[in-house]
C-alpha cells in the first residue's frame, strides 16, 4: 500500500513542468537575395529549419509565394500560409505563418513609409492572434532603401512615429541597411539611431553578434556588419527575448543557388505565456496540496 502511494505523489510532482514549446515564439527574418540564388534550393533551405512560427522574408520573386509557403510547413504537421507585399517587384516582402497557431485578423502594407513614386518597399505589417492564448500582435518585415541614404534615414524616423502609436506588441524583422560594423556598431547608419530614438524600438541583439551578409570580394566577404536585425515596439519590449544570426557551414562567400544574407532567429516568452505558466502552476499547486491531504490521511490510517 505505501509503495502504491508514494508512486502516486512521483507522478503528481513529476507533472509539474515550466511549460511547454508552445509557450514560446519563435521567429524568422531571412533576406533571400532574389535574382541571385534558386527558388527550389531555398525552398529546400526553408524545410532544413524546425519549430519556427512566422517567417519574414525579404527579396522574394513574385512566383515564389507557394514553394516558400511549403518549405515553411514541410515536416512541421501544420499548414502555413502567406501574405505577400505588392510594392517592390521582383525583390518582395513575404510572411508566413502557421495556421494552426495563429489566426490572420489583417495585413496591409504602409504606402507611406516608401517613396511618394513607391520605388521601394513598403513594410508590410500582420496583425495576428494566438488561438490558445488570444494574444494579439503584430509582426513586420522591412526592407529599408539600399542606394538612398536619405531616404533610408527617412523611412526609420518613420517607422519609429508609426511604431509609438501602436498599442500592440510589434516584432519588426528585415534586411535594414544599417551597416553596424562589427564588434561594437561604432560605425553605423544613421537609421539605426533614428528607429530607436526615444527607446520606442528594442533590438533583440545577438550574442555573440555576427556578420549578417556577404559582398564577396577575393573570396571572402567585403564588409564585417550586420544588415538583418529583429525589433521590439510597445508591450513587446517586455517579453522575455533571444535571438541568434544562423551559421550554416559553407554559407559565405554565397553561390549561384544561395543567399548572400544570413537568417536571424529570435525566440520570445510573451507577457500572456508567462502569466499562463504561472496561473497553470497555481492551479497544480492547489490541486497537488487536496492530493497530498488525501494521502496523508491516507497513511494516517495505515497500521504503525
Amino acid at each position: 500500500m505505501m509503495r502504491s502511494s508514494m508512486a502516486v505523489v512521483f507522478l503528481l510532482f513529476g507533472g509539474v513542468g515550466a511549460g511547454s514549446a508552445q509557450d514560446t515564439l519563435r521567429v524568422m527574418s531571412w533576406n533571400l537575395e532574389s535574382g541571385g540564388s534558386a527558388v527550389t534550393t531555398i525552398a529546400a533551405q526553408i524545410q532544413a529549419f524546425d519549430g519556427i512560427d512566422i517567417w519574414g522574408f525579404s527579396e522574394v520573386p513574385s512566383n515564389a509565394k507557394t514553394q516558400y509557403q511549403r518549405g515553411a510547413g514541410l515536416g512541421e504537421g501544420a499548414f502555413f500560409d502567406g501574405v505577400m507585399s505588392q510594392s517592390g517587384g521582383g525583390d518582395r516582402l513575404l510572411i508566413v505563418f502557421d495556421t494552426g497557431r495563429f489566426d490572420l485578423l489583417g495585413s496591409a502594407e504602409l504606402d507611406e513609409i516608401n517613396s511618394p513614386e513607391l520605388h521601394h518597399r513598403s513594410p508590410l505589417v500582420a496583425h495576428f492572434r494566438e488561438k490558445a492564448t488570444g494574444l494579439e500582435f503584430k509582426f513586420m518585415v522591412n526592407h529599408l532603401a539600399r542606394g538612398d541614404n536619405s531616404r533610408r534615414h527617412i523611412q526609420a524616423t518613420q517607422l519609429n512615429d508609426w511604431a509609438e502609436t501602436q498599442t500592440l506588441p510589434v516584432v519588426a524583422v528585415g534586411d535594414y541597411n544599417f551597416d553596424w560594423d562589427l564588434p561594437n556598431g561604432t560605425s553605423h547608419d544613421q537609421g539605426f539611431d533614428n528607429l530607436l530614438a526615444d527607446d520606442v524600438f528594442v533590438w533583440v541583439k545577438p550574442d555573440p553578434v555576427k556578420r549578417t551578409q556577404c559582398s564577396e570580394e577575393d573570396g571572402g566577404c567585403r564588409f564585417n556588419s550586420v544588415l538583418d536585425f529583429v525589433f521590439v515596439a510597445g508591450p513587446a519590449k517586455s517579453w522575455t527575448a533571444e535571438s541568434d544570426v544562423v551559421v550554416r557551414a559553407g554559407d559565405f562567400p554565397d553561390n549561384d543557388l544561395t543567399s548572400d544574407h544570413r537568417p536571424v532567429e529570435a525566440m520570445f516568452v510573451t507577457d500572456t505565456a508567462e502569466a499562463t505558466t504561472r496561473a497553470q502552476i497555481l492551479a497544480r499547486i492547489v490541486a497537488l496540496e487536496a492530493e497530498l491531504a488525501a494521502l496523508r490521511a491516507l497513511v494516517m490510517r495505515l497500521p504503525p
